[in-house]
């Protein structure tokens, strides 16, 4: 594991908890990795329909240029501290702009296929996962994040995966 990766995580995650490296780039902070998320097996199909304007207009009333763009004003509403995206999936609206910002980012979700895809989603728009950008596996409704850890916050398209959203907020 990158040293300093390792650090830097380790500084962000509460105390008993651990990282590490699982998979080129990614990371975890769960006690058991070998167990599936829901969406392992669905994450190819996940992706190819939540990125069509006709799913998220009639699904939400929206259109994937409007992640993108809240995404983004999200993400330059600081130029200070470090960037959480909690429940990330597969980068799929935000990995572009990702790879555009020089502001340090964690990114993370519960699903290791949506890592994987968010992983090879990077290498191909930069060669690479950027340097300040950490991928992790965690999960949502047990964060592993000390307090005050994040000066932004972006927590896209999960909602609708909890019962009790106001609990999640």
């Amino acid at each position: 594991m990158n040293k300093d990766a390792s650090d830097e995580l380790q500084q962000v995650v509460t105390e008993g908890r651990t990282v590490r490296l699982i998979e080129d780039d990614i990371y975890s902070v769960l006690p058991n990795t070998s167990v599936q998320h829901h969406y392992d097996r669905r994450a190819a199909l996940y992706d190819s329909v939540v990125k069509t304007w006709l799913y998220n207009f009639v699904m939400w009333g929206t259109s994937p240029s409007h992640y993108v763009q809240f995404a983004r004003q999200a993400l330059d509403s600081s130029g200070a501290g470090m960037f959480l995206d909690a429940g990330c999936g597969s980068l799929l609206f935000t990995g572009r702009i990702y790879v555009g910002s020089s502001r340090r980012i964690l990114a993370f979700d519960q699903s290791l296929a949506m890592l994987r895809r968010a992983r090879e989603r990077l290498r191909r728009l930069s060669g690479g996962v950027p340097e300040h950008v950490r991928l992790v596996q965690a999960d949502l409704s047990d964060l592993p994040f000390r307090r005050k850890s994040f000066r932004t916050v972006l927590c896209l398209n999960v909602l609708h995966q909890f019962a009790d959203a106001r609990a999640l907020v």
